[in-house]
């Protein structure tokens, strides 16, 4: 299950801004197929998504969906950088529930 962190790195004027772009995706993206995580969160001057899709070809579907376009298009002007995307595979250890998500 493919695991996605990305992060934002708003323009300070515009952090709750961007705050309110990316909340504004979240259900829209928490009822496509494959979607089971995918969750934001923030530091003083970041925002990173962390996200779980069921396999890669759901992750494949939202990357190219309209919401995820028109979310860009919405987003991408508060920011200061391009946001940095990471797509992960998990490496399960230890306790099933806590070493993975």
């Amino acid at each position: 299950m493919p695991v996605v962190v990305a992060t934002f790195v708003p323009n300070p004027d515009d952090f709750e801004k961007a705050i309110e772009a990316l909340s504004s995706i979240v259900p829209k993206v928490h009822l496509e197929e494959g979607c089971e995580l995918y969750s934001l969160h923030r530091s003083r001057n970041k925002l990173v998504m962390i996200e779980k899709w069921t396999d890669r070809e759901t992750l494949d579907a939202h990357s190219n969906s309209p919401t995820l376009i028109e979310f860009t298009e919405v987003v991408a002007p508060l920011l200061v950088e391009p946001v940095k995307v990471m797509v992960l595979e998990s490496v399960p250890f230890g306790d099933e529930d806590k070493g993975t998500l």
